[in-house]
């Protein structure tokens, strides 16, 4: 609620911010975070490798929350333009490892659908859908849609597809993901919790707090910092922020031992 008031106190004095999220699920409760905050994350971090944002807010959580590198966040989006190449199934591969679900018609932001050569996706930063007609790996037609009546709204040259997670995972990302942690947690106490999720990973499918476990088998190399490169960065009252990340600190270290003690697959918090 804080985050929505600063961008809205920046935005009157025309300053466009957005906001910086941190997770809002507990990394150690087997619950991944809400779909909505993954969302805002992975558009703030992709638009700032372009240099597009003005202004960013966010917690004192946010500020210090590992996540991808500069370089990976560069790479969670799509730009592409007309005549372009562009195999379509790698578009789709990319657009389920960044969050999109596949859907048909596709009636809301963060789904797509492909009937033979078209590919429809609404990107979360969009208003309405778009529709990429391809010829072979061409790329022969992009044009904006009407998601409720399917007709044309523009032809467009070049579209920007933004990304719904920031931890892009496809199907084998999470098969590796269970061949590591079968390595990594031995232990017969964590026989129970494993079966649960590696079942699942192995499979290529995704469980609940997953997020959260999937750095075993890729590391995440950035941090909020890195991706504000030169900004001006102020604080709101310092001495609270401090006091909330040592809070912060504390409680995840206790519940890091306490949820490694009983058997639950989880990992250290860097």
């Amino acid at each position: 609620a804080e985050l929505a008031e600063w961008a809205a106190d920046l935005l009157f004095w025309g300053v466009p911010a957005l906001p910086l999220p941190s997770f809002d699920a507990d990394p150690y409760s087997g619950s991944s975070p809400h779909a909505r905050t993954q969302e805002q994350r992975a558009v703030a971090l992709w638009q700032l490798q372009g240099n597009e944002v003005p202004a960013v807010v966010m917690s004192a959580r946010s500020l210090v929350q590992r996540t991808v590198s500069p370089d990976e966040a560069a790479r969670l989006g799509i730009e592409a333009g007309r005549d372009q190449e562009l195999p379509p199934d790698r578009l789709v591969k990319h657009l389920i490892a960044v969050g999109y679900v596949r859907e048909d018609p596709v009636v809301s932001p963060g789904q797509f659908s492909v009937r033979g050569g078209i590919i429809d996706v609404w990107s979360p930063d969009a208003d309405i859908p778009l529709r990429l007609e391809f010829f072979g790996d061409h790329l022969d037609s992009i044009r904006s849609f009407n998601p409720e009546t399917q007709l044309t709204i523009a032809h467009l040259t070049a579209c920007r597809i933004a990304p719904m997670r920031e931890l892009a995972a496809a199907p084998q990302d999470l098969k590796d993901w269970a061949f590591f942690a079968k390595e990594r947690f031995r232990d017969e106490r964590f026989r129970r919790y494993l079966k649960d999720r590696t079942d699942l990973a192995a499979e290529g499918e995704a469980f609940s707090g997953w997020e959260f476990v999937l750095p075993l088998s890729s590391p995440l190399r950035g941090s909020t910092f890195a991706h504000l490169g030169d900004m001006l960065l102020i604080l709101d009252e310092p001495s609270a922020i401090e006091n909330t990340l040592s809070n912060l600190y504390n409680y995840l270290q206790n519940e890091y031992h306490a949820s490694d003690e009983a058997g639950d697959i989880v990992l250290e918090h860097a």
